[in-house]
């Protein structure tokens, strides 16, 4: 089991902005790190915790300091959802968890749906079939493994006799908005407010960027029946709009503004320079404000935001670097192939709402601009500039040089960190005219971190590494730490001599530990998977499967631990046998099992587990094994001696509904 006391991360300080004052209105804001759905039954209170179910875990709030968050048992590996919190990616047509338990110290997450049970340690990293429970440590959160059923708990309320809801504020999966039952229905509304920042919402990048768009919401309670809103918070309250709470309760504009000096937070006209700021303009904090009232009076008090720290955007584009400076970036080299393109869409800041500038020049003649964040570059450009515009009147900026590469990039790819000992994969990602010839590839690992490009010796890799997309293994050294694998490109352009050119990256090679990965198959060769659909392996019952460990073989001078297999039902747990090497287990299942039945196979206190579905399989008549009423019966004794001998008796025909047995002949 991996990643057991693995804490849980903490929500997005940038997006939830609290004061103490919020805590008397009983309504908690939170913003996930992924796109997240509310599922399952009734909140459960369990002490002073209040615990709600989403699609794959679940939502936490400690009713006490009014601290939110939640975790994410499993995960896929789509970019969108949380990652997870126990490592655990499911790989399978999987919507969700089953259901949730929380009672004592503990909070259980279930998962017995079969389509759910295919799943890797890490997203594209080895199999780890099988998991149906995830246990957590109720108040740290932190994941403990498998702990088995706890029951579920009693109470009702939280420890000030409130209830709970959770419900999401807006369509965008991560903003979400826990309120109390109760509270003084007949009393002014004590101020109360959150902010969400909507560009981010559609990011990986969720830092705060000038011209950013935001929602502010009023979350007042008892419920407020207008507000007043400070867009630039500076130590003492300004009103900049006022209205009812259906027309100001939410407002959508670009923070940070100053209405007051002639910026327009709604449309995000002036905001720069009502802040006086320059362009581009410094990383600072700053608040908003918001009083309210109802027909029973102003709030008494003023809701002031924490700090929001608030950065330049930055014009960030693939294959330009040696810059300097970081919202303004001057002195780089663009290096692009020859009528390739330019691209700048990986640009932080608020790219919904952004205009994208370019002017390339050169030698001689006039220059050329282009629109967008993806565009041409021009054959024979020496030069470019960008600038991108924001909401707001920010702007960030690049400029340089523009080179064109050599007719052939050598290139590969291979995983940053390998088992000592063990094969490593590399993957051809050279970039070549059609008209250049790869002759070979040699390659060296050297240890010690990358620098200049060393003398690589011939050594090459096999032919089929020389396609594009090709691989080929090559064997780590037996020690761990960090190395340098440099390959040597051996190539002919058309009409030149030939040339080469060398391209490396850095391996870190580490000690082997035991992460076992079930395999079943119908022949010790391994040529013939048995049969496996959604999450489950579908076998029969009197054939014979080899049951095979998949994972890495530990490397040269360290010994395998040995294999112990077993199959768990409602029935229990039965060994199947066990092995000293890394070698199949022969085995041959004697009674059908459909319901909750598990492979399960213990590698040096490392465990995997799946889905097994037995049934009944056609009796085959042998040496100790009678057929009977047309195979629909099959009949096998075993006899035993005072003495502890033991062994198969002999099948001996009669008719097609009877047979009789003698013990065989021992010495």
């Amino acid at each position: 089991m991996r990643s057991l006391g693995r804490a849980v991360r903490a929500p997005l300080a940038s997006l939830m902005l609290l004061a103490p004052a919020f805590a008397l209105g009983q309504a908690v804001p939170y913003v996930a790190n992924g796109l997240v759905s509310i599922t399952g039954g009734p909140a459960i209170y369990n002490g002073r915790y209040v615990i709600k179910q989403s699609d794959f875990g679940f939502f936490w709030l400690d009713t006490v300091t009014l601290s939110p968050g939640h975790v994410q048992a499993e995960s896929k590996c789509t970019g969108f959802q949380p990652t997870s919190d126990t490592d655990i990616y499911v790989i399978g047509d999987c919507n969700g968890i089953t259901s949730i338990s929380s009672s004592g110290s503990y909070v259980l997450v279930r998962q017995l749906n079969g389509q759910c049970g295919a799943a890797t340690i890490g997203c594209l990293g080895p199999r780890s079939d099988g998991h149906s429970r995830f246990t957590f440590a109720l108040g740290s959160f932190d994941y403990l493994g498998d702990l088995g059923e706890i029951a579920d708990s009693t109470q009702a309320t939280d420890p000030q006799g409130r209830t709970w809801t959770i419900q999401p504020r807006d369509a965008s999966g991560m903003n979400f908005l826990w309120t109390a039952s109760g509270g003084n229905a007949t009393a002014p509304p004590v101020a109360a407010a959150f902010a969400v920042n909507l560009s981010a919402g559609g990011r990986n990048d969720k830092t705060n960027y000038y011209g950013d768009k935001w929602q502010l919401q009023d979350t007042s309670n008892p419920a407020a029946s207008s507000v007043t809103w400070d867009f630039n918070y500076a130590g003492s309250f300004s009103a900049d709009e006022s209205g009812t709470e259906s027309s100001d309760g939410t407002v959508v504009g670009y923070f940070p503004c100053d209405p007051a000096t002639g910026g327009n937070f709604r449309t995000g006209a002036n905001c720069r320079q009502s802040l006086g700021l320059p362009n581009p303009p410094p990383a600072t904090s700053y608040q908003f404000a918001l009083r309210s009232s109802n027909s029973y009076g102003p709030s008494a008090n003023t809701f002031t935001s924490g700090g929001i720290g608030i950065a330049c955007p930055q014009a960030i584009i693939a294959g330009y670097a040696g810059f300097s400076g970081t919202c303004s970036k001057t002195g780089g080299t663009l290096v692009v192939s020859s009528g390739g393109f330019a691209d700048a869409s990986g640009s932080s800041g608020n790219l919904a709402e952004a205009l994208f500038s370019w002017t390339f020049s050169f030698p001689s003649g006039s220059p050329t601009s282009a629109q967008g964040a993806f565009v041409t570059v021009p054959v024979g450009a020496s030069a470019f500039t960008l600038s991108i515009s924001f909401p707001g009147g920010y702007q960030a900026s690049a400029s340089g040089a523009v080179a064109f590469p050599p007719s052939f990039v050598a290139e590969f790819s291979m995983p940053a960190s390998a088992v000592r000992g063990s094969a490593v994969n590399l993957t051809n990602q050279m970039q070549k005219p059609a008209t250049t010839t790869l002759n070979s590839v040699d390659y060296l690992i050297a240890p010690g971190p990358c620098g200049a490009p060393p003398f690589v010796p011939t050594n090459p890799l096999a032919t089929f590494f020389l396609a594009l997309g090709g691989s080929a293994p090559v064997t780590a050294p037996n020690s761990t730490g960090t190395y340098c694998v440099s390959l040597k490109f051996n190539f002919t352009p058309q009409g030149s001599p030939p040339s080469s050119e060398i391209a490396s990256h850095s391996l870190t090679l580490r000690d082997w530990s035991p992460l076992p990965a079930i395999g079943v198959y119908l022949d010790s060769g391994r040529t013939q998977p048995a049969p496996f659909a959604g999450s489950s392996f579908y076998l029969t019952t009197a054939t014979t499967y080899y049951l095979f460990d998949l994972e890495s073989p530990p490397p040269p001078g360290v010994s395998y631990p040995g294999a112990a297999w077993s199959l768990t039902s409602t029935s229990g747990e039965v060994s199947l046998g066990s092995t000293a090497a890394q070698t199949p287990l022969p085995t041959k299942f004697t009674a059908a099992c459909s319901s909750n039945c598990t492979l399960k196979l213990l590698v040096g206190g490392a465990t995997a587990q799946i889905p097994v579905n037995i049934q009944v399989g056609a009796c085959v008549p042998d040496a100790t094994t009678l057929c009977l009423n047309s195979a629909r019966f099959r009949v096998q004794v075993t006899w035993g001696t005072a003495d502890g001998r033991s062994g198969a008796g002999q099948a001996v025909g009669l008719t097609g509904d009877t047979g009789s047995s003698v013990r065989a002949t021992s010495r």
